[in-house]
């Protein structure tokens, strides 16, 4: 159909169009090489941030740790009795039956560290507390020290407010000592009757905290646990080396976190808490 040259000419026409059919398909193939490569690097620079990102939030976690390692757990407490007046003298005994609870250098009248005290005050506030029932109140401040209105310990109580168990629910002491003794005071011990504790019924039928968040001055301590007991229980703080300058206020706040519940009433009491402290010199 051709003749030599033009079969020479076709031959040349169809291998230009192969060459540059191959040229075409060789450099798609390098486009789509170098895409792939672009769409590697770029997939790995991006993750390389979030990995990056991870990095830095163990820094965060280790800070978590570390707070939460700086928290002690309170020493288990040791279960006391309560007082009564001596009818000997102005010192007080120990006694199953009594009425009065805490230090006795608190409770007696005759001399003491307290002889060089000028001025003493502990605030009790709450988030909530039960509505009076006649007569009766349900005062956050019951559960202080009263100087001079001891007969009444047992008799007055503190409970929340709040349906239910009342977990959450925090009570707060404000207290300042001021007086002969050190510039600085460490604080010892502390005294906490549980429960509605005016008789073993009124005990019983009301809810007792089983657990207290504490905090002292904001800064959070840890976790204490409380025996179901109606006896005063003391729970020392010594390993905590908690102070206060003379004439300075400290503040304690016990959030309730777990209650042992009563067979009655839903409403979870403190009957007294009271903070004892070392530094105070009598005459």
């Amino acid at each position: 159909m051709f003749g030599k040259k033009g079969g020479k000419a076709f031959l040349g026409v169809v291998g230009a169009i192969l060459l540059i059919g191959a040229t075409t398909a060789c450099m798609e193939a390098q486009v789509q090489s170098d895409g792939l490569e672009q769409s590697v690097e770029v997939q790995s620079a991006e993750v390389q941030p979030a990995e990056a990102q991870s990095a830095e939030v163990q820094p965060a976690e280790a800070q978590s740790v570390e707070a939460q390692s700086a928290t002690q757990e309170f020493p288990a407490p040791r279960v006391g009795t309560f007082y009564a007046v001596n009818p000997d003298g102005a010192d007080v005994v120990e006694a199953v039956d009594g009425d009065l609870f805490g230090f006795p250098e608190w409770l007696s009248d005759g001399c003491s560290s307290w002889c060089g005290c000028e001025e003493f005050s502990c605030v009790a506030t709450a988030t909530s507390q039960l509505a009076d029932q006649g007569s009766v109140s349900y005062s956050p401040d019951h559960v202080v020290y009263h100087s001079g209105d001891n007969s009444v310990m047992l008799d007055t109580v503190w409970a929340e407010g709040v349906s239910g168990t009342g977990i959450g629910e925090a009570i707060e002491l404000r207290q300042m000592y001021r007086g002969n003794g050190e510039d600085t005071f460490t604080f010892t011990e502390m005294c906490i009757v549980n429960g509605y504790a005016r008789n073993e019924t009124k005990w019983a039928e009301n809810g007792r905290v089983k657990a207290f968040r504490v905090y002292y001055n904001d800064e959070y301590l840890g976790e204490m646990t409380l025996l179901d007991t109606r006896q005063p229980q003391y729970i020392d703080l010594t390993p905590f080396q908690l102070q206060a300058a003379n004439g300075g206020e400290a503040v304690f706040r016990f959030e309730i976190a777990q209650v042992y519940e009563g067979s009655k009433y839903e409403d979870t009491c403190i009957t007294g808490i009271v903070i004892d402290f070392a530094g105070r010199i009598g005459h």
